[in-house]
């Protein structure tokens, strides 16, 4: 947001709609762009393993490897996307390849995290909230909806000037923001905060053996 209000003030882009590669190239968002791109690619993946630890212990048939390889992979696409963001030359088949990937594989994770969490709850009742889990279902249709209509924007970006591809880009990030906001009141809940820090879950077991190789 800082990097769209400040590259529209100085006239890099039109206040109505870049996508958010293009208000993060010229200085100072760039700089902006990327100070903010690491710290938050790195809560990503602490966010996932976290959520990992979280299903492992409501339910530990999830495939909690999968989802937090898919989480962790997606944060580092977000990293190598913004690293390559130049005013005077951005390679755009590097930064279009894990852009595209961030998302998809981000919204492939929460799909497996939603149906291991629906699960979960589904045998008790108590672990969850159901706000919760009808949030991150209904977050997780929208974005599958929206990767679709992204998919065809570029053939009807041909015969309409509306920036349906940006408007699609921005929502889903919003989105994806949000279905990690759901997470504040699972983590909250006192017995997925007790199975969550209880001992040593598969999910971290993959970190600390990654970390070790």
């Amino acid at each position: 947001v800082s990097c769209y209000l400040i590259s529209g003030a100085l006239g890099h882009t039109q206040w109505w709609l870049p996508d958010i590669t293009h208000t993060a190239i010229n200085i100072p968002s760039s700089y902006i762009f990327r100070i903010g791109m690491l710290p938050s690619s790195r809560a990503l993946a602490v966010t996932w393993w976290l959520t990992c630890s979280m299903i492992d212990r409501l339910r530990p048939s999830a495939p909690t490897g999968t989802i937090l390889g898919l989480g962790v992979t997606a944060s580092c696409c977000l990293i190598v996307s913004s690293s390559v963001l130049e005013a005077d030359g951005v390679s755009w088949t590097v930064h279009v390849v894990c852009a595209t990937s961030f998302f998809i594989l981000t919204w492939i994770a929460q799909l497996l995290t939603t149906l291991s969490l629906r699960q979960a709850y589904a045998r008790d009742h108590t672990c969850l909230s159901s706000g919760s889990i009808k949030a991150k279902t209904s977050l997780t249709v929208i974005v599958f909806v929206l990767l679709l209509v992204d998919a065809f924007s570029g053939l009807l970006a041909a015969h309409s000037k509306f920036p349906l591809g940006n408007v699609c880009e921005w929502t889903m990030t919003i989105l994806i923001i949000s279905y990690n906001l759901t997470y504040i009141g699972d983590f909250g809940n006192r017995l997925t905060a007790s199975a969550l820090f209880a001992k040593p879950s598969a999910a971290k077991r993959l970190v600390d053996s990654s970390i070790a190789i």
